[in-house]
């Protein structure tokens, strides 16, 4: 995700705690005109009520869902209050019915079906533990579940998981997991014993929540099966990391939530990778989760003078830009913030690659295609999610779940529209199959690609 985190009247406010896939920026509005017509649709349901009882809480969640997406919905989809009330209002009186007060478990899946209906990438519902999740990755903070440092993935018609990803000083990579690795089995699992990767992957992480150390059996490209032992732990988020091919510097970057930590760590490994005469660098943004517009935007301030993004909003346009280590926000030509964001920026002028597959979302869209758009880069791999063409922001619910929502319309610096996805320079296919053997057919791509003199 894009989320956009700041307040309308010159106050840029971060969130410690802006998205697969995905939103740049958190943004907090003035109240709008449009707000007092979902107000008044909520008191006017409450007078169906005894002035006596309060309006329900399943009634009050579906109630302020719609007011939040009448007052700052500016995505590319449809969303009208009266038809999307008429189409959802009698699941609710078939789900409240005999139920006084009616509970927010009667209208939770009433609710998320309302908000997936506007088939937008940028505006979805997160249930009241992923928006604890998300609270922590915003603040930067260990997540409350242990894990080992490992992302996985299936390997199609294969009773195995893969290591995708592989977290720098985590535990599985302590204990020499890596990225391609079959795991047949975990504790006490075989992988071939369940139905479908997702079971897998969930048993897997039920496992590492035990916080107990347990034993993975597994294969390598390069070596034999074998059995490891590994020990969870309350692992601190998934920042940008560095690993060499030759004298090729490749950064990965997981995520651009961790506000005040992400994009400091890819000028301080640029910073790094010019210090050991990198001859270039890549940029791995694959399966990347999105976050926010500030590190998005000064993440891609280490390669790219002065990156600009242009969003419009139902009020007015405001315009983000890095320069000198700084977030400046101008809001309508008009009132200018200016924010202190990389202690130590730094620049890379020399050859660059940057990866997508189709999971990448939000936040690494915004970052290929500005490099892409300014002829920075090329780019290799699948074409990405397609959430590049809005920005976004969180808002709470009643029932201590939240709502993303599309409220921001991605320009380019001429008044064009953002396209929807990123659509790589060269498509290569993200092919697991090929990973657990060992080749990474979108990175080997680049690499050689990089070698022409030219690029």
């Amino acid at each position: 995700m894009v989320i956009v985190n700041f307040v309308r009247g010159l106050k840029l406010t971060f969130l410690k705690d802006f998205s697969r896939s995905s939103s740049i920026a958190a943004v907090h509005f003035k109240p709008m005109k449009s707000r007092a017509l979902g107000m008044f649709l909520v008191c006017l349901l409450a007078l169906s009520f005894s002035k006596a009882d309060p309006v329900a809480p399943g009634i009050q969640l579906f109630e302020k869902t719609l007011e939040l997406l009448d007052t700052n919905y500016y995505g590319y989809s449809s969303f009208d209050l009266k038809n999307v009330r008429d189409q959802f209002q009698p699941q609710l009186d078939k789900n409240c019915k005999n139920l006084d007060p009616c509970p927010f478990s009667a209208l939770d899946a009433v609710v998320t079906d309302l908000i997936s209906s506007l088939n937008d990438p940028h505006t979805y519902r997160l249930s009241v533990d992923q928006t604890k999740i998300r609270d922590r990755e915003f603040a930067g903070q260990s997540l409350l579940t242990a894990s080992i440092g490992v992302r996985l993935t299936s390997l199609p018609d294969a009773d195995v998981l893969l290591v995708n990803r592989v977290l720098q000083g985590s535990p599985a990579d302590k204990a020499g997991l890596k990225r391609g690795d079959r795991i047949y089995r975990f504790g006490d699992f075989k992988t071939s014993q369940f139905q479908n990767d997702i079971q897998a992957i969930e048993a897997f992480k039920a496992l590492e929540a035990e916080n107990k150390t347990f034993k993975i059996r597994l294969a390598s490209p390069d070596a034999p099966t074998r059995t490891l032992e590994v020990t969870p732990t309350n692992l601190a988020p998934w920042n940008p990391q560095l690993e060499w091919r030759g004298n090729v510097a490749i950064i990965t970057i997981f995520q651009f939530k961790a506000g005040g930590q992400v994009a400091n760590k890819i000028h301080a490994l640029v910073r790094q990778a010019q210090k050991n005469q990198a001859r270039a660098i890549v940029l791995d943004v694959r399966d990347s989760a999105g976050g926010l517009v500030t590190e998005m935007l000064a993440s891609v301030g280490a390669f790219l003078e002065h990156p600009v993004l242009l969003d419009e909003f139902r009020w007015g346009k405001l315009k983000f830009e890095f320069l000198n280590g700084k977030f400046v926000q101008t809001e309508n030509d008009n009132s200018v913030t200016t924010v202190p964001l990389v202690g130590q920026p730094t620049l890379w002028t020399g050859k660059l690659a940057v990866l997508t597959n189709s999971i990448a979302k939000s936040a690494p869209e915004y970052l290929a295609y500005l490099l892409q758009k300014n002829a920075r880069t090329k780019v290799y791999g699948t074409p990405t999610l397609g959430a590049l063409d809005t920005s976004n922001s969180f808002f709470n619910l009643p029932d201590g779940s939240s709502m993303a929502i599309s409220l921001g319309r991605a320009q380019n610096a001429d008044g064009t529209k953002f396209p929807v996805r990123v659509t790589p320079d060269q498509i290569v296919p993200d092919d697991m199959l090929a990973l657990s053997l060992g080749r990474d057919l979108i990175l080997d791509t680049a690499l050689r690609s990089l070698e022409d003199v030219g690029n």
